[in-house]
């Protein structure tokens, strides 16, 4: 018998004992949205002690196996969302998944006659600024020539 063999007949009996976790839990924790920080305190062991388990017995990372199974809860929310917009005739929740689901936006119709008018000052120089034409999205208008003066030839 060699050296390894022996060790491997042998259990560890330094150290801590070994934390064995209910995956049940972390599970039941990963489908409502519950952070790794939240699982560890939970199961009263550290956030790496999760990863490590969660590797050695489905052989994937912590995000992978959450990105899995938090899909039950995430399932079961939107289920509950739409009953309650098309139960309980609920205006804010249909605007809520109309906005997150489908796409739509709240957008604010704005008529060319709300806006400003923009001013055009002139400037000692002769020359003229429009002020508030930003706020239309139009160029600055060009100098007006002035139609009432008189001509000098």
């Amino acid at each position: 018998m060699t050296d390894s063999d022996n060790n491997e007949n042998t259990k560890n009996t330094c150290g801590r004992p070994r934390k064995e976790l209910d995956f049940k839990l972390i599970d039941g924790m990963m489908a409502i949205q519950c952070s790794i920080e939240e699982i560890a305190a939970a199961l009263d062991c550290a956030t790496n002690t999760i990863r490590n388990r969660i590797f050695e017995a489905h052989n994937m990372t912590y995000e992978q196996y959450f990105k899995i199974k938090r899909q039950p809860g995430l399932t079961s929310l939107r289920r509950k969302l739409f009953k309650m917009a098309l139960e309980d005739d609920s205006e804010q929740i249909a605007k809520f998944l109309a906005k997150n689901l489908l796409g739509y936006s709240d957008q604010v119709e704005i008529k060319q006659d709300q806006l400003p008018k923009a001013t055009i000052i002139e400037k000692l120089d002769g020359t003229q600024t429009v002020l508030g034409a930003e706020m239309r999205d139009v160029e600055p208008a060009e100098p007006i020539e002035d139609t009432n003066a008189k001509d000098e030839s």
